[in-house]
C-alpha cells in the first residue's frame, strides 16, 4: 500500500508544489514541515497514483502522463520499493 503522495504528512495541507519524501518513505513533507530535504517529490508522482486507483489500464492510446513524468515516477517508485524490500530485487531491471 501507498502512503498518501497527495498531502503533507505533517499539516496535511494539499502538495502544489514538489514535496519531500520522508526518511521511512511512508510520505511526503511539504516544503515548510519537511524535517530534511534530501528526496524531491514531483506532484506528478500523486496524481499518477491517484489516477491509477481510480482507472483501469487503458486498452489503447497513451496514459495521461508524459514520458519524461512517467521515468521520474518510475524513479521515485524504485527507490520506494527498495527502501521497504531493503534491498534491490533481481526482477526490478526487468520493468520497462
Amino acid at each position: 500500500m501507498l502512503p498518501d503522495l497527495i498531502r503533507c504528512k505533517k499539516c496535511r495541507n494539499a502538495l502544489t508544489d514538489a514535496g519531500w519524501l520522508s526518511y521511512k518513505k511512508d510520505g511526503v513533507f511539504c516544503n515548510r514541515c519537511a524535517p530534511q530535504k534530501k528526496e524531491k517529490i514531483k506532484p506528478d508522482l500523486g496524481s499518477f497514483v491517484e489516477w491509477v486507483r481510480k482507472n483501469p489500464p487503458p486498452e489503447k492510446g497513451p496514459l495521461p502522463f508524459s514520458a519524461e513524468q512517467l521515468d521520474t515516477i518510475k524513479k521515485s517508485l524504485q527507490q520506494m520499493i527498495i527502501f521497504h524490500l531493503e534491498r534491490e530485487p533481481k526482477t526490478l531491471r526487468l520493468l520497462p
